[in-house]
């Protein structure tokens, strides 16, 4: 076991790099471990941990795990006309299959994109592990395992072996890290926080350990029998939902967060927004949401140098470009912003992270009050239907009153049907928005208003006056009993306009429409304070204390539908 010790950069806290031999093992793919298939990819477990100097010997200091996406693995530089920025980072190429990039190219340490993270959770009094999983960035996908995220998940499950071997071995854990952790990891508090697609693997560990029956197939060993560990929380940032082929995972029993970036490049459908809408209703637990508008995929990476600026809707962005340069991609040519690094967006995911673990991950875990952060919007919700009482799913429009009367009023789904069309009509009318991605075959690539029967209730108003009135009949809102957590009302209101606008600060693509849509709402004879829905490809919430005796309300418009009634227009 090589290592690398870095633990004289901080005096409060010991880090070091860790890293086994390569070798074929066969139960990361899930195959016998005396496997005779023709060819397994080569893993190893390589990566850096962080660790607090004052480490307990009584099995208490709670461990956070942190694993990064898929990325190209090998890096070279070009050449700018910046002098400012001279060599700029490009990711291209995968490594062979004993982990070297091409001649002329070095390796591209995601792992280490978390040192910022690790080190902020050491300080914490947290042992921090970021996973490296470059050997199965780009490997051969696996039958029920087609991106290789369970894959992902048994390393990091292959890691927590090694840590239980260091936790139980000191003589073995200071000459492999050049400390001693023995004896101090609580292996029942443990955190995970997933980004991009190791969000899908942090939620995939997750049911191999407590639901493995739930795999599309079967797990070849038993995890949970071999491997005493229990999980706390999960954290997803930019993750995606998984294909119907690999079965769907969801995260029951523990609480679970998803830091939601509203510029997201790489899943420009939001599909980790399905994973919210099951959570909230599925998982009993806290879940929680933060979007953070203008956010791009990579740069909570400080690996990940770049991005291709796909905003959609009326959002700033949290990074600031060097110039640009331009890219062939599918036949187009495209203005690629020089960016290395967004230091607002690594503060947000370490804000909110940071509150995560120290709420739920931990003996002394308590509620964590969320400061608020300057230089970002950020949008929070905490959708947790699984113990609410609904008071209406709008899977009717009949007590939905608008002023002026007539106004067109649909459930979503016909919403949905109804309007796929007209989505593609304007597209042919205005064009692709000026720096997206162009479609790979048809209008139809277009991220569009998705529709799921089983989660997807609401009504949508199309707004064709300046100002309207949408009256909610609710007859159960009189069982609220003041002094009682029911006592805040929780409705989901959000704008939509078939006009598209990008926020890029090199194409600045403006619609004629007004941006913004001023909202009141009205309970209990008392109406709140204004508040102003964007123009964005998202949702957003809102929430309203009934039982308050004071006159105002809190609002706070937050992402993704869930229950409430949607808003289509401007004013």
């Amino acid at each position: 076991m090589a290592r690398v010790d870095l633990s004289e950069l901080n005096e409060s806290i010991s880090i070091a790099t860790y890293s086994s031999l390569l070798k074929v093992d066969p139960v990361i793919f899930n195959l016998p471990e005396n496997s005779t298939r023709e060819y397994i990819q080569p893993t190893q477990l390589q990566g850096q941990i962080f660790a607090p100097r004052a480490l307990s010997k009584d099995s208490s200091t709670p461990l956070v795990l942190l694993l990064h996406g898929r990325h190209a693995d090998c890096r070279s530089y070009l050449k700018t006309e910046d002098p400012a920025l001279p060599l700029y980072p490009w990711d291209v190429g995968v490594v062979n299959a004993n982990g070297t990039c091409p001649t002329g190219t070095e390796v591209v340490k995601s792992y280490r994109g978390f040192d910022y993270l690790g080190q902020a959770l050491a300080q914490e009094g947290y042992i921090a592990v970021s996973i490296d999983l470059l050997l199965l960035n780009h490997a051969l996908p696996e039958p029920g395992d087609p991106d290789l995220v369970s894959a992902r998940a048994r390393l990091l499950l292959r890691t927590l072996e090694l840590l239980n071997f260091w936790d139980m071995n000191g003589q073995r854990s200071f000459t492999d890290l050049g400390f001693d952790i023995s004896k101090s990891i609580d292996f029942h508090n443990i955190g995970i926080m997933g980004h991009s697609r190791g969000g899908n693997a942090a939620r995939r560990a997750y049911n191999i350990i407590n639901s493995p029956d739930s795999m599309s197939k079967p797990e070849l060993r038993r995890w949970g029998s071999t491997l005493n560990v229990s999980f706390a929380g999960i954290f997803e940032v930019a993750s995606y939902d998984e294909s119907y082929s690999e079965g769907i995972f969801n995260v029951i029993g523990v609480p679970w967060a998803l830091l939601e970036p509203g510029c997201d490049h790489d899943i420009a459908d939001f599909s980790a927004l399905k994973v919210l809408q099951r959570q909230s209703r599925l998982n009993t637990e806290p879940n929680h949401l933060i979007s953070l508008y203008g956010g791009d995929h990579s740069y909570f990476n400080t690996e990940w140098p770049y991005a291709i600026d796909v905003c959609l809707g009326d959002q700033n962005l949290t990074w600031s470009s060097h110039g640009s340069f331009k890219v062939l991609y599918l036949g187009d040519t495209f203005n690629v912003p020089l960016v290395t690094d967004s230091p607002s967006q690594r503060a947000t995911l370490k804000w909110a992270l940071m509150a995560f673990m120290k709420g739920y991950v931990g003996q002394n875990a308590t509620v964590y009050r969320l400061l608020p952060i300057l230089g970002v919007e950020i949008g929070r919700a905490d959708p947790n239907l699984g113990t609410a009482k609904i008071l209406q799913d709008f899977r009717n429009t009949s007590k939905v009153i608008t002023t002026p009367r007539g106004l067109l009023v649909e459930t979503i789904g016909d919403h949905a049907i109804n309007s796929i069309q007209e989505y593609s009509l304007q597209v042919q009318k205005y064009g692709w928005p000026p720096t997206a991605l162009p479609p790979q075959q048809n209008t139809s690539d277009f991220p569009q208003l998705g529709y799921n029967s089983t989660t997807d209730e609401g009504a949508v108003v199309t707004l064709t006056s300046a100002t309207a009135t949408i009256e909610i009949e609710v007859d159960s809102l009189s069982k609220v009993t003041p002094g009682k957590p029911d006592c805040t009302l929780q409705i989901d209101i959000a704008r939509r306009d078939t006009c598209y606008l990008a926020s890029s600060q090199i194409v600045r693509h403006r619609c004629s429409k007004p941006l913004n849509l001023k909202v009141k709402l009205t309970a209990g004879g008392e109406t709140s304070s204004t508040s102003i829905l964007k123009s964005r490809f998202n949702v957003e919430w809102g929430f309203v204390d009934v039982c308050s005796h004071q006159s105002t309300f809190v609002l706070r418009w937050l992402t993704e539908k869930i229950v409430g009634l949607q808003a289509i227009g401007s004013e």
